[in-house]
């Protein structure tokens, strides 16, 4: 059974609190089509500042981490916010009458986790 993810658009924000983070994982995948000539284009940031980037080629669920090389302290208790940011997206069934699917969709984005 596949894991159960969250579709996002061009761009995503997922907010958690934590008294410090040193790693942020995740998976994600997308369904875009031609992926090989129109390759996916993904930035991430934490709290505003560049965490990583990456660039889907193929199909398929891929686990990225990004290990932080100073840990990062909330300041005054407030949540942490992870953004993600994609180059583009594409709409599943826009056109079919019976099951009708225009949502504007990039990646799908499941098993965050931070330590």
């Amino acid at each position: 059974m596949p894991p159960v993810a969250r579709w996002l658009k061009t761009r995503g924000r997922v907010r958690f609190r934590a008294q410090k983070v040193t790693a942020v994982r995740l998976d994600l995948t997308t369904h875009l089509p031609d992926l090989g000539e129109r390759r996916m284009e993904i930035t991430f940031a934490l709290n505003g500042a560049p965490l990583g980037a990456c660039t889907l080629f193929r199909y398929g669920w891929v686990e990225l981490e990004f290990r932080l090389p100073d840990p990062v302290t909330s300041r005054n208790g407030e949540p942490f916010e992870l953004e993600i940011t994609a180059n583009q997206t594409w709409q599943p069934r826009p056109g079919d009458r019976q099951s009708r699917d225009d949502r504007h969709l990039s990646v799908a984005v499941c098993n965050l986790r931070y330590s």
